[in-house]
């Protein structure tokens, strides 16, 4: 089984998310009533994971799509000689899919998704407050694909009113190394907790997943400790 890393890397973290948290307001994250006004497409876009997006970028240039992604940060720099968005006039912004599993080490310190919003526009609004781990519908365009990556603008952004809790994060993190220890009623116990209601749906049935690997262990180990 590959090596768990330890809980001090996501410490500092967690303590900056339970602080945002005890400050949210209670309307979505994300939510202003300009960054919200509704917006019409003209044509019908389409939903796809961002997996799918940065894994065959090409396919999609020029195409309105929907993306589900977890808010991560505001970029600090891109270079801007590789894409029409330049810094003047847009604003970067990095996230998670909804298919990360984000309680991993390098799945938290790698984002899957960039996306840039025009200065002034609905879109800037919604993102830049936007708190870590919020959760999105983000409506945007393919508007390029350079170097093998999409460069994507986007137009409109749905907040969800339930996001990933940092909490969560810390219980399947301690689950992994419960996981590690062969202590799986502990490590049940940890899954169990992390699968809250504001995780993505690939999160949780992989939560599910882990619990139920748990349970079939547990058996097992009461039965050597009767057997010895």
């Amino acid at each position: 089984m590959p090596k768990v890393h330890q809980l001090q890397w996501l410490a500092p973290l967690l303590a900056l998310g339970l602080g945002l948290a005890r400050a949210q307001d209670p309307r979505p994250a994300g939510y202003s009533p300009r960054a919200n006004a509704e917006f019409v497409p003209e044509e019908e876009p389409k939903t796809i994971g961002a997996d799918e997006l940065w894994g065959d970028p090409s396919a999609y240039v020029g195409q309105l799509l929907k993306l589900d992604v977890q808010f991560g940060a505001e970029l600090k720099s891109w270079n801007p000689l590789l894409t029409r968005f330049g810094p003047g006039d847009y604003r970067g912004f990095q996230a998670w899919s909804e298919d990360q599993y984000l309680w991993h080490k390098s799945e938290f310190g790698n984002p899957a998704v960039r996306v840039y919003a025009k200065r002034g526009g609905a879109a800037e609004w919604a993102l830049q407050d936007a708190q870590r781990f919020a959760r999105f519908e983000l409506l945007c365009r393919v508007q390029s694909n350079f170097a093998g990556l999409p460069w994507v603008e986007v137009l409109a952004v749905k907040p969800k009113i339930r996001s990933l809790q940092p909490g969560c994060m810390n219980h399947a993190v301690r689950g992994l190394e419960f996981v590690e220890k062969e202590l799986w009623k502990a490590a049940l116990d940890e899954f169990e907790r992390a699968d809250s209601d504001g995780i993505p749906k690939r999160a949780h049935e992989e939560l599910v997943r882990l619990a139920d690997l748990c349970r079939k262990r547990i058996p097992i180990v009461l039965g050597e400790r009767v057997n010895r």
